[in-house]
């Protein structure tokens, strides 16, 4: 017997409809569901590793720097008037009256209470250990009416709006000192 060859022509549309009749393992080697699953197997390690490695490592605790602050007390004002620090932080004010008259830096939250004769210069230092918005003013009689008042934020607080009334201790004085 002989075997003769024979040849079978087929044409595209015949490839198609015998790929549509095999089943779907047979034509893509991998099913389409563990095709699926690797890519969010893949996805779900790709996010469990960013979390382990910007979640479990240690934050680093720096400690609060020291701050110096250089404040001047003249005629009815304070300069700066608002002082901002973070909280936790050792502050030291330095405070210079540049008036020939008596004037203080008062914060009584802090219990901050400095005296300054005409033309000298203090500091105090205190620890900004909690957060919050804090005046500080002159407590000479009617300084503080007049304008020399202030504000220390500690953290992120806002200081009041400047439309805000001061403290009136002394409505006999009418501001003046």
């Amino acid at each position: 017997m002989m075997r003769t060859k024979s040849k079978v022509i087929v044409n595209q549309s015949t490839k198609n409809e015998i790929a549509l009749q095999k089943p779907l393992e047979e034509v893509f080697p991998i099913s389409i569901s563990s095709f699926v699953w690797r890519y969010l197997l893949i996805a779900a390690l790709v996010i469990m590793l960013a979390w382990v490695i910007t979640g479990c490592e240690p934050e680093e605790v720096v400690p609060p720097e020291e701050v110096e602050v250089n404040v001047t007390a003249g005629e009815g004002y304070f300069d700066p008037d608002v002082i901002t620090v973070d909280l936790g932080q050792d502050v030291t004010v330095v405070v210079e009256n540049v008036t020939d008259i008596d004037h203080t830096f008062t914060i009584d939250e802090l219990d901050v209470d400095v005296s300054l004769a005409p033309g000298a210069q203090e500091e105090v230092t205190f620890t900004a250990a909690e957060e919050g918005t804090f005046e500080f003013y002159c407590d000479e009689p009617g300084h503080r009416d007049a304008g020399m008042y202030g504000y220390l934020e500690v953290g992120d607080p806002v200081a009041p709006d400047d439309n805000d009334e001061p403290y009136d201790d002394d409505d006999d004085n009418n501001g003046v000192y």
